[in-house]
C-alpha cells in the first residue's frame, strides 16, 4: 500500500533527479517516478504517465544535451522518493522567481544560459582584440625590420 492507501504493484521503475535551475524542458519531470514502460515512452518523446498519474512529455531525453538530470532505479511502492513534493515545488518556484536584469525577467536557468552566452561573447571579443593587436604588432615589426634593412645597405 502507498501512503495514500492505494495498492501499487511492486514494479521496477526510474526516478528522475532534481536540482536547482532546471531547464524548461525537464523542470516538470524532475523528481518524478515512472515505471520502466512509461520511462521508455518519456525518453522517446512520447506522452508518459508517472506513478502519481501525471501526464508528462519532454522533447529532449533525460541525460542528453545540456541536461544535468540523471535517473536511477527504484522499486515502485517500496523506494521512498528522494525529494518531498514540497521540496520539488520549492525548486520550481525558486527557478521561476529567478532574477530581474535590466528590466527583463529571467528564470534561474535562463539567467545561467544568458551568463554563459555573455561570457562566450566577451571571450570572442577578447580573442578578436588580441588577434588585432598581434596583427598590428607584426605589421610594426615588419616595418621596423624593413627600415633597418634599408639602413644597413
Amino acid at each position: 500500500m502507498s501512503k495514500s492507501g492505494k495498492k501499487i504493484d511492486e514494479k521496477s521503475g526510474w526516478e528522475i533527479s532534481a536540482h536547482r535551475a532546471p531547464s524548461e524542458t525537464h523542470a516538470k519531470v524532475q523528481g518524478c517516478i515512472f515505471t520502466d514502460k512509461e520511462f521508455d515512452k518519456l525518453q522517446e518523446g512520447k506522452e508518459a504517465v508517472d506513478v502519481e498519474g501525471v501526464k508528462c512529455q519532454i522533447s529532449e531525453p533525460i541525460g542528453e544535451g545540456e541536461c544535468k538530470h540523471f535517473y536511477f532505479p527504484v522499486l515502485i511502492g517500496i523506494s521512498e522518493p528522494s525529494h518531498s513534493k514540497k521540496e520539488l515545488k520549492e525548486l520550481l518556484e525558486e527557478n521561476e522567481r529567478g532574477i530581474e536584469l535590466q528590466g527583463e525577467h529571467f528564470t534561474l536557468y535562463q539567467a545561467k544560459i544568458e551568463a554563459e552566452r555573455l561570457k562566450e561573447q566577451i571571450q570572442n571579443e577578447t580573442d578578436k582584440a588580441k588577434k588585432s593587436d598581434l596583427r598590428n604588432l607584426r605589421k610594426e615589426l615588419k616595418e621596423i625590420l624593413e627600415t633597418k634593412a634599408i639602413r644597413v645597405k
